[in-house]
C-alpha cells in the first residue's frame, strides 16, 4: 500500500491536524532480533517502536518489578557512559528526576502508586543489577523481559472466522506462526496457514448497514477459501497489507498478491501493449 493510496484513501475523511504519519517496522523475519544485532541502526529503531508501545499502550498493566527492570534498563542505556554506582549519590538522583524526569523510563502508574523515598531505593537497587551491561545489551534485555507481557512479534486483531459475526477470535499475525488465531486471552494459537501457502487476497466492504469488512484467502491445499469477517473495512484492509507484505518477505518477490475488486461500474484501467 502506497502513500498516495493512503492519503487518497483516509486524508478525506478527517482534518490535517488529526493526521501523524508513522512510519514503523512491521514485517519481521524468523529469528529477527538476532538478525536485527547485525543491522545495529534496524535494532535501534525497533527497539525504541517496541519500548514508546510499552510506554503508551500497558505501562500500567506491568508488575511492578518488571516496570522496575524496564524503566532501569532504559536508564542504563540512555546514560551509557555513567558510572554503575552513580544514582547512589543523591544529586545525580535528582539530576535524573528533575532534569531528563523519571517519566521518560517508567509508567505514570508506578510513579504515582510508590512514594517518593521508596521509589528511589527500589531504582538504585534495581539499576545496580544492569549496571554493567552496555547499551545494544540493555536493548536485549529490555526486549528479552517485555516478550512474555506484550508480544511485539506479532500483530492482533479482533474478527470472526466465515461470513458472519459468529465466531469471534483474535487473529495472530507474525513470522514464527504465521497465520493463527486465539479465542480467548491466554489460549493456545490455532495454526490456520503459512505465508508461503497463501495464493491471493481479496477484501470488500459487505453490502450491509453497518458496512463490515470481508477478507478471503486462497490457500494452498485448503478446500475451501480461509474467509474472515472484521469490524470494518479499513481493517480488513490492513490485514491484506499486513499478509501480504509477509508473503512477499517470506518468498522474497517483489509482486503484491492482493486482487483488487471493481465494484460494478468502475473502469479497469487497459492492458498495457504486447
Amino acid at each position: 500500500m502506497g502513500v498516495s493510496h493512503i492519503r487518497e484513501t483516509y486524508e478525506l475523511g478527517r482534518p490535517n491536524e488529526e493526521w501523524r504519519y508513522e512510519l514503523r517496522i512491521r514485517y519481521l523475519p524468523k529469528g529477527f532480533v538476532q538478525q536485527f544485532t547485525e543491522d545495529r541502526p534496524t535494532l535501534n529503531y525497533f527497539y525504541h517502536q517496541a519500548k514508546n508501545d510499552y510506554m503508551n499502550e500497558m505501562g500500567g498493566e506491568v508488575d511492578q518489578d518488571v516496570a522496575l527492570k524496564l524503566g532501569c534498563l532504559e536508564i542504563r542505556r540512555f546514560f551509557k557512559d555513567m558510572r554503575g554506582n552513580a544514582l547512589d549519590k543523591k544529586s545525580n538522583y535528582e539530576l535524573l528526576e528533575k532534569d531528563v524526569g523519571l517519566r521518560r523510563f517508567f509508567p505514570k502508574e508506578l510513579l504515582d502508586s510508590v512514594k517518593a523515598k521508596t521509589l528511589r531505593k527500589l531504582i538504585q537497587q534495581t539499576f545496580k543489577q544492569v549496571a554493567n551491561l552496555d547499551d545494544e545489551h540493555c536493548m536485549l534485555k529490555f526486549l528479552e523481559v517485555l516478550a512474555p507481557i506484550r508480544r511485539y512479534d506479532k500483530e492482533f486483531f479482533k474478527c470472526a472466522l466465515g461470513s458472519s459475526w459468529v465466531i469471534q477470535v483474535e487473529l495472530a499475525i507474525g513470522p514464527e506462526e504465521g497465520i493463527s488465531y486465539l479465542t480467548d486471552k491466554g489460549s493456545t494459537p490455532t495454526h490456520l496457514a503459512n505465508f508461503t501457502q497463501v495464493q491471493s487476497i481479496q477484501y470488500w466492504a459487505m453490502e450491509e448497514k453497518d458496512r463490515k469488512g470481508m477478507l478471503q484467502l486462497n490457500v494452498a491445499g485448503a478446500a475451501e477459501p480461509l474467509t474472515v469477517t472484521t469490524a470494518s473495512l479499513t481493517m480488513a484492509e490492513n490485514l491484506a497489507d499486513l499478509i501480504d507484505g509477509y508473503c512477499r518477505l517470506v518468498s522474497m518477490e517483489t509482486h503484491s498478491l492482493i486482487v483488487r475488486i471493481h465494484k460494478e461500474g468502475d473502469r479497469a484501467l487497459p492492458s498495457l501493449p504486447k
